[in-house]
């Protein structure tokens, strides 16, 4: 049994680590291997032998067990995982491995990923080992020569494979894959939403990177003004590391977060959290054009072996959406629309008919003027932005070693660790170092010139004048007993609070906000905006203080990354009319979560406009207040009918019906059309016009304002259908 490496453990231990071991349970044996300090990505490369027996039967195929430990010095060790696996493949059998001109030492197995899992659960934990089977010489001691020498001993022995001692020993780097010398460049931006891991808060932070026994760290670049919680790094990290040349080995780096009072003198600090990045997907190609040419085939990728990372196209990863509070969590529709659908084009011919003219005056009347040309998306404008150029990688503590604080019911590693911050940087794995290597002859795609800018130091972080435009509220949940909610909004960020409370919208679930909130953010730095839409009945359990001392209820949330849309590319070109001149940001649809509910609890319309303090004097604030109501008429004409007599039910005994209309605008009164008595044939006629008057554009609400409605009644003797 080949155990070559463990990944992405769970931090088992308060500080952030682990001392992880691996105990292999094999037909009755049970052989340990040595703990690894203070890594979540330990690697082995050893080689464990079982002498053992083994039977040819299908149903007998043996499976091993694979149980990983923490080790503690004080307490009792904590269990992180375990493992079952067939040792052969479904169509293998034990007779393919009695070669006996195998070459020795035999051929390396292929490595199997295993996933951990907890009670039954699976973890983020695996195992990476491989199996191989070597026939022995002798026979085992325990079928001696009697039962061997009876019919009985020898039918038994027709179903008996015996495995033995090996005869020579393994090399020792039998374990180890090809390996060559390579750099690998950490581009750290800087931590975000740091939280402690007690009553004091965070003073000292520093991040801590660790691959095999080199540590490098990251401190707070001086000069920028970022907070304790949302440290600026703007720096780089080079290691020289010899790595494997094939994908599947390579390790991990681990990360930590130190903080403490003492760290600011040069002491070393508490870890807050760790976290570890695998460095799989960032090979280059060159070190993957060497291992095609020395080992197996390799199968056509962007640039890896094995493994196809969107990382290489753009050098960053896609913005985050969806659930916040769950990452990984649906972001509700991803269809998308434009303004093509509010916006009137003149037909090819020139010519414009009547009912064109209504049409294209109706649509004019409707569109608010600050929508007319302007982008409407139905989801998050982050499907739209594509890749950032770095990624975000989550810190975790592990609080499951304290056991008489955590419940006997937890049934995975994810109930037992939690996120105390966020690490945005850039992970590149070179063959040529980059502090002394052009950047056009790397193997490796540029970063964009206004972040190359901030980590040679030539740009330093700015204040950016944001300006938020929230439109709508869209297919809230209701928060009263009533089936309706009183919404309002609260804007948050950093330590600053914008709390709307007072202009709550009474009794909807699709309240109108038209509101502009102006206000200032650092990037990089805190630039997270979190908008929550609250109801504003003091009655509830959740939401923010108000009124009596109780609480409001949190409808639904939506984050906003600032700094990932400033450094975006893609989102700067977005609404840009190149003729005018004139910037248009799209209105993005944003799906709002709350902390208890994976779904959806419904949606916010808006749209983001970011200025540098710089020009923030030419910015024009644009007014988003709905326009003017006018008097139009809704006429509906109902000329014919035809349908299946039997799937609207006719008389039973007649096998007729007689049918009418019913119509109904909002709160107006129901009006209906005469009735046509005794159809027989699927077919009826009226000619009968309904006339509503109607103020546009018309209030959305859950009355039904905006909504035409049609029903087909059939009249009887005791009750009408």
């Amino acid at each position: 049994v080949h155990v070559f490496q463990a990944q992405q453990l769970p931090p088992s231990d308060l500080n952030g680590s682990a001392d992880p071991y691996v105990v292999i349970r094999f037909n009755g044996q049970r052989k340990r291997l040595d703990h690894v300090t203070k890594s979540c990505d330990p690697v082995y490369n050893e080689t464990v032998e079982f002498d053992t027996v083994m039977y040819k039967e299908s149903s007998l195929k043996p499976r091993v067990t694979f149980d990983v430990y923490d080790a503690d010095t004080w307490n009792e060790d904590d269990f992180i995982g375990s493992v079952t696996t067939p040792i052969l493949a479904d169509e293998e059998t034990l007779d393919d491995w009695n070669d006996p001109t195998q070459p020795w030492p035999p051929v390396k197995p292929a490595p199997k990923s295993l996933v951990l899992q907890r009670n039954g659960a699976p973890t983020k934990g695996r195992l990476l080992v491989g199996f191989q089977l070597v026939r022995g010489t002798d026979k085992p001691e325990s079928f001696g020569a009697s039962p061997l020498s009876s019919p009985a001993g020898r039918a038994r022995d027709a179903k008996v494979s015996s495995v033995m001692k090996l005869q020579r020993p393994l090399p020792a780097d039998y374990c180890k894959p090809l390996e060559r010398m390579t750099y690998v460049e950490v581009i750290g931006l800087g931590l975000r939403d740091l939280k402690a891991s007690g009553i004091r808060p965070v003073q000292h932070p520093a991040l801590e990177l660790r691959l095999g026994n080199q540590t490098l760290t990251m401190k707070p670049r001086p000069g920028t003004k970022s907070t304790s919680s949302d440290p600026n790094f703007l720096s780089r990290a080079v290691f020289e590391a010899v790595l494997p040349m094939d994908a599947t080995y390579m390790p991990s780096i681990g990360i930590s977060v130190r903080d403490g009072v003492l760290r600011g003198f040069g002491f070393g600090g508490s870890i807050l959290g760790s976290s570890s990045i695998s460095l799989a997907p960032f090979m280059p190609k060159t070190i993957a054009a060497e291992h095609a040419a020395d080992g197996p085939p390799v199968p056509e990728a962007p640039g890896f072996v094995y493994l196809d990372n969107p990382l290489f196209a753009s050098g960053g990863a896609k913005a985050r959406v969806g659930n916040p509070f769950r990452p990984g969590a649906p972001s509700g529709r991803v269809h998308r629309h434009s303004d093509a659908d509010t916006n009137h084009h003149p037909p090819a011919d020139g010519k414009e008919s009547e009912e064109e003219a209504m049409r294209r005056k109706l649509t004019e009347a409707i569109t608010p003027s600050f929508l007319k040309g302007r982008e409407v998306l139905d989801h998050e404008i982050e499907l739209d932005i594509g890749c950032l150029p770095w990624r975000e990688y989550s810190i975790y503590r592990g609080t499951y070693s304290l056991e008489f604080l955590q419940s006997k019911k937890q049934t995975s590693l994810e109930d037992s660790v939690r996120e105390v911050g966020t690490f945005k940087g850039l992970i590149r794995v070179l063959d040529k170092h980059p502090e002394t290597t052009p950047s056009e002859e790397l193997d490796h795609p540029q970063l964009p010139s206004a972040v190359e800018d901030l980590f040679r130091g030539s740009a330093k972080d700015r204040t950016i004048h944001v300006h938020l435009y929230i439109l709508q509220a869209m297919r809230l949940n209701a928060g009263d007993t009533s089936g309706r909610a009183d919404p309002y909004l609260r804007i948050r960020w950093g330590d600053d609070v914008i709390n709307l409370r007072d202009k709550a919208k009474a009794d909807t679930l699709e309240p109108q906000f038209f509101e502009r909130i102006d206000l200032k953010v650092r990037v990089p730095g805190v630039s997270t905006v979190w908008i929550d839409v609250l109801d504003a009945d003091g009655l509830g359990a959740g939401g923010g203080s108000v009124g009596l001392g109780l609480r409001d209820d949190l409808i639904g949330s939506t984050c906003i990354d600032l700094e990932d849309r400033w450094f975006s590319e893609n989102w700067h070109d977005m609404g840009v009319d190149g003729d005018a001149q004139e910037v248009k940001r799209p209105v993005e649809t944003r799906e709002l979560y709350t902390p208890e509910e994976p779904h959806s609890q419904g949606a916010l319309r808006l749209w983001i406009d970011m200025i540098p303090a710089s020009r923030a004097r030419e910015y024009i604030p644009i007014p988003i207040s709905p326009p003017q109501q006018e008097e139009w008429e809704v006429r509906l004409i109902v000329w014919k009918a035809k349908f299946q007599m039997r799937s609207i039910g006719a008389d039973m005994v007649t096998g007729m019906i007689d049918m009418y209309f019913k119509g109904k605008l909002a709160q107006q009164e129901i009006q209906e059309t005469d009735t046509h008595l005794r159809i027989n044939n699927g077919k009826g006629s009226w000619n009968w016009r309904m006339k509503f008057p109607v103020s546009l554009p018309a209030a959305v609400t859950d009355e039904g304002g905006g909504y035409f409605h049609l029903e087909a009644w059939d009249v009887d003797m005791l009750w009408n259908e």
